[in-house]
C-alpha cells in the first residue's frame, strides 16, 4: 500500500507486515514447560503438567501416541475414552498462563510409551501446532518381585532338600550292605576261633596222654 504525503510516496507495507507480524508472534501460543519421562511402578497414577502461555482461542490436546489414540481436547474426551482411566483438569491466572494435567489412573504395561501435549491453533496447519512429549515406563512392583523372589529361594531350597536327601539315602544303602559285609565277617572270624580253640584243646590232651604213659 503507498499514500501520497505532499507529494512524497511513503510505502505503508513494510510498516504493516511489521505490526502484525510483531502481534501475531507475541499472541502465538507456546508450550513452556516440558514433560517429563516418569518411572513407576505398577498400580500408581501418573500425571503431566502441560503450561501452556498466549493460549488465546486455541485447545490443548492430549493423546496417548503409543495407544495411537486422542485422550481429550481441552475438557471434552474423545471417543471410547474412560474417565475411570484418563482425568483432565485446566486451570488458569490472569498472566494467560493455562496449565492443563493429564492425570493417567493406576497405570499398567499397557499404558506404557509415549505421550503428547499439543495446542491446536485455529487456522493453522498441524505441523506449526506446538507440541511436547513425555513417558511412562512401568517397572516391576518391588512387593511383586520379592514375592517372586522368595517364591523362587523357597523352590530352590525345596529341591535342594530332596537333593540332600537322596544323597543322605546312598550313604544308609552302603551302611547296611557294609553291615552285612561285617556280619559275615565276624562269622568267619568266630568259625576260625572255634577250630582254633579245638585243635588247641586236642593237643594239650595229647601232652596229658603221652605224660601219663611216660
Amino acid at each position: 500500500m503507498t499514500i501520497s504525503i505532499n507529494n512524497n510516496h511513503v510505502d505503508l507495507s513494510y510498516f504493516y507486515s511489521g505490526f502484525f507480524s510483531t502481534t501475531f508472534a507475541d499472541s502465538t501460543p507456546e508450550i513452556a514447560s516440558k514433560l517429563p519421562n516418569i518411572t513407576t511402578e505398577g498400580g500408581t497414577d501418573v500425571r503431566f503438567h502441560c503450561t501452556v502461555t498466549n493460549r488465546g482461542d486455541s485447545s490443548i490436546q492430549w493423546w496417548y501416541v503409543s495407544g495411537k489414540k486422542s485422550i481429550a481436547i481441552g475438557l471434552q474426551f474423545g471417543k471410547g475414552i474412560s474417565h475411570d482411566k484418563y482425568h483432565v483438569v485446566e486451570t488458569s491466572n490472569t498472566s494467560d498462563i493455562t496449565v492443563s494435567t493429564l492425570t493417567v489412573r493406576s497405570v499398567h504395561s499397557k499404558d506404557e510409551g509415549m505421550y503428547r501435549c499439543v495446542i491446536r491453533i485455529p487456522r493453522v496447519a498441524y505441523p506449526a501446532w506446538p507440541k511436547e512429549n513425555g513417558f511412562i515406563y512401568i517397572q516391576e512392583n518391588h512387593k511383586m518381585a520379592t514375592e517372586k523372589n522368595s517364591l523362587v529361594s523357597t523352590t530352590e531350597g525345596t529341591k535342594q532338600g530332596a537333593l540332600d536327601i537322596n544323597i543322605e539315602v546312598k550313604p544308609t544303602n552302603n551302611v547296611k550292605s557294609s553291615t552285612v559285609l561285617s556280619d559275615k565277617q565276624t562269622g568267619q572270624n568266630t568259625a576260625s576261633c572255634l577250630i582254633n580253640g579245638s585243635f588247641l584243646v586236642y593237643a594239650c590232651a595229647m601232652i596229658v596222654v603221652i605224660l601219663i604213659l611216660s
